[in-house]
């Protein structure tokens, strides 16, 4: 238990600090860093994937528009065109037939090169046959090996030329290319778009142009995704703070790899990765266009991610994906929290040596006020306290001074005083007691004088009568005199006695009065011959006041048990009734001198056995008896140590 003044205070100023403080860093981190760290990375991730998919159709729809327009050239046009076609035109089968691959040959490379994106671009005729190429690379030109493999190509029975031809239009997915030559041996993912080619004078198309892209182009924009790095001030270094983001591309059934930073999961069934965990992904992506993924575990982090579903319009359906690891979203929450932590344990520190040493200085007084209670409270009426100030304190030290004073001074009155009430209560006491037995006395010899002035007949039975009814009025005087005597008396001289022996003599001298009211008395262990340590007239006078009571108990007769026996390192004495037992309004005030539940007596009985007993080392006990009705008295005394007198008693 904190008992200190200064020590509560100083706890007090603590919790008022404290208190605020942790409930503020709870609030900051649950309602403000934690939830705006989660709103913010929703945010960022969502915000980020729209981006690269505007970015990505973006450049798709600018990819499929070169592809159309392309084929709307002319040039390319008639040179697709069979023979047939060509002489229509005027257009000789031969000669001219190679100024317009020339021709075309000169605006396929143009555009593969201005698109940065193409690598091959292809004229078909309407049969699926290849009748033109690029002949150059970037700033390469194809090899006669590279040049004999388009030429040997045929699409007429491809799906995306069936699509193109009945369309007018055709989107190529991501499939492994037929193109590996001067490759590594790795294979080489490409896709491209189709376009059909109009004829002028709306007849059947003469054919398609086909242009492909290598998937490295795709899987570039993958690589660079997201805004990685927070631009400080001009010439600042740029802090990395998503170092573990990264992005992906699934196929249009949200399921399939088709782009991502690991090469090797190019093909691969998500829902298949890691025994199915990564199944909720997938769910998530197929059930709806745009969203937040579930938060799932990859490589061993758990991770945050989201996904959209790139238009139609670019003729792919893929969904772009975007993730990043947990604790990367939250170290910055984790860095505010360390430091409010730090920032409240700094605060508490000083704030806790602030309170001890203003707490120190507040009680210093108070320990000075307390150190002169305690000489005052032992005797010493000269303490004084050194007042300094005029605070509170300095005020209740002066207090304290004058006290002290007035005590010195009024200490013998006081005394004397204490003395006189008590003298007065306990005369007050006796003559209450007396003036009782007193009114019957002076009205039966009033009577008694009358019966004798008028010689009645009846006067000598009414004389017997009278003086039996003094007789017992002075006894009872008597006995409220020595109650008075006893309770304020000191205590005899003790001596060994046989503590059986006192309980039989207070049985005998009430033996008569228990036959009187009907009440039979069943003793125990009067054979005992253990002695105590005792004046025997008090302690028999205990023992009759106790056989009293139990008796008074049964007016209307019933059973009293008395037994002593030796219980331990104790000799007990048991005094039980049949009576109505004792109420718990009683219980509280039993040994109470002056309290008493008859109508007669000076009730101090009790308080005298009380006395007796716990003088000579013992206690006693008043309480229901067990099995009931009734009370049970017990007497516990100490028993004495081996040798020394002892006087048996009769």
């Amino acid at each position: 238990m904190i008992r200190g003044i200064s020590t509560k205070w100083m706890l007090g100023v603590l919790l008022s600090l404290a208190l605020p403080l942790v409930a503020f860093a709870w609030f900051a981190r649950s309602q403000v860093i934690d939830k705006r760290a989660e709103e913010f990375i929703r945010f960022h991730l969502l915000n980020t994937v729209a981006e690269r998919a505007d970015q990505l159709q973006a450049f798709l729809r600018d990819r499929r528009q070169s592809v159309v327009l392309l084929a709307r050239v002319p040039t390319v046009g008639w040179f697709a065109a069979d023979e047939n076609v060509m002489e229509t035109e005027g257009v000789s089968p031969t000669g001219d037939r190679e100024v317009f691959r020339e021709w075309q040959a000169r605006v396929f490379n143009d555009q593969v090169e201005l698109s940065g994106g193409f690598s091959r671009i292809l004229a078909v005729d309407r049969n699926g046959e290849v009748v033109g190429w690029n002949t150059r690379e970037g700033k390469r030109w194809l090899s006669d090996e590279e040049l004999l493999e388009i030429e040997s190509l045929f699409f007429g029975d491809d799906e995306w030329f069936t699509q193109c031809m009945a369309q007018g239009e055709a989107a190529i997915d991501v499939h492994i290319s037929q193109f590996q030559v001067g490759q590594s041996g790795r294979p080489r993912y490409q896709v491209g778009y189709a376009a059909r080619i109009p004829d002028p004078d709306g007849g059947e198309s003469p054919g398609a142009v086909v242009a492909y892209m290598d998937w490295r182009h795709i899987q570039n924009r993958v690589d660079r995704y997201g805004v990685r790095r927070l631009i400080g001030a001009i010439g600042a270094e740029a802090e990395d703070i998503y170092g573990s983001s990264y992005a992906w591309i699934w196929g249009a059934d949200a399921d399939t790899i088709l782009a991502h930073d690991r090469r090797d999961l190019y093909g691969k069934k998500v829902s298949e990765l890691q025994g199915g965990d990564l199944l909720p992904l997938v769910r998530a992506a197929q059930s709806s266009d745009w969203g937040m993924y579930p938060s799932y575990e990859f490589r061993g982090k758990q991770k945050q991610g989201a996904f959209i579903r790139i238009d139609g319009d670019t003729g792919f359906q893929w969904v772009i994906g975007v993730g990043v690891n947990e604790e990367e979203i939250y170290a910055a929450a984790r860095e505010t929290n360390r430091l409010l932590l730090w920032v409240a344990a700094i605060a508490l520190l000083l704030a806790g040596a602030l309170a001890w040493w203003v707490a120190r200085r507040m009680t210093r007084p108070i320990l000075a006020i307390r150190e002169q209670a305690e000489r005052v409270a032992a005797g010493d009426l000269e303490a004084r306290v050194p007042v300094q100030g005029n605070d509170e304190v300095a005020a209740l030290s002066r207090a304290f001074n004058a006290m002290t004073i007035d005590l010195a001074e009024n200490r013998d009155r006081l005394i004397q005083a204490e003395k006189e009430a008590a003298w007065r209560e306990m005369a007050l006491q006796v003559a209450h007691e007396i003036k009782n037995p007193l009114t019957p006395i002076q009205l039966s010899a009033g009577l008694l004088r009358r019966a004798w002035k008028e010689r009645r007949d009846e006067f000598e039975p009414l004389l017997h009568s009278t003086l039996n009814m003094i007789d017992r009025q002075v006894d009872n005087m008597r006995e409220v005199t020595r109650d008075f005597s006893d309770f304020a008396g000191t205590h005899k001289k003790a001596s060994r006695v046989r503590a059986a022996g006192l309980l039989e003599e207070a049985l005998e001298l009430t033996r008569a009065w228990a036959a009187e009211c009907g009440v039979s008395v069943h003793t125990a262990g009067l054979e005992e011959t253990q002695e105590i340590e005792v004046h025997p007239g008090e302690m028999q006078r205990a023992l009759v006041n106790l056989v009293s009571n139990a008796i008074e108990a049964m007016p209307e007769g019933g059973e009293l048990h008395a037994s002593v026996a030796v219980e331990g390192e104790e000799l007990v004495y048991r005094i039980r009734d049949t009576g109505p037992g004792i109420s718990e309004e009683a219980r509280a005030h039993l040994f109470e001198p002056h309290f008493t539940t008859r109508g007669s007596g000076t009730g101090l009985g009790l308080a005298i056995v009380k006395r007796v007993v716990e003088a000579r080392g013992g206690c006693i006990t008043l309480q229901a008896a067990e099995p009931g009705p009734g009370a049970e008295a017990v007497v516990r005394l100490p028993l004495p140590a081996t040798g020394g007198e002892s006087s048996v008693g009769a």
